[in-house]
């Protein structure tokens, strides 16, 4: 698994900077916006080495008297994933990037 991270420049010199899974071709990003948004533009790739950290589970309730581990957290930024969400089991994190690790459940 790895990505790549993808920089867009516009003819303002605006930089948005994108992350591409290299398993699935996804981009996530964190402004809305995707590469084809700007017309004209230099995209530059280059690869992104990171080591996945695991997340941090948590619960906020109980079912037959045991703790029901149905949240998650970033370890590096605290972004917020909640199970069944559709950010739950991303291979990184929408708001940070940091690339995780989620089998190592409690």
């Amino acid at each position: 698994m790895g990505f790549k991270r993808i920089e867009v420049t516009d003819q303002n010199g605006h930089k948005t900077e994108f992350l591409k899974d290299l398993d699935t071709g996804k981009l996530y990003k964190r402004t809305g916006l995707v590469p084809r948004d700007f017309p004209g533009c230099q995209i530059v790739e280059e690869e992104v080495a990171q080591e996945p950290k695991t997340v941090i589970y948590s619960g906020d309730g109980y079912a037959d008297g045991y703790m029901v581990y149905d949240m998650a957290e970033c370890p590096n930024c605290g972004y917020e994933y909640e199970d069944g969400d559709k950010d739950w089991g991303l291979p990184f994190c929408p708001n940070c990037g940091q690339s995780l690790n989620w089998e190592s459940e409690v």
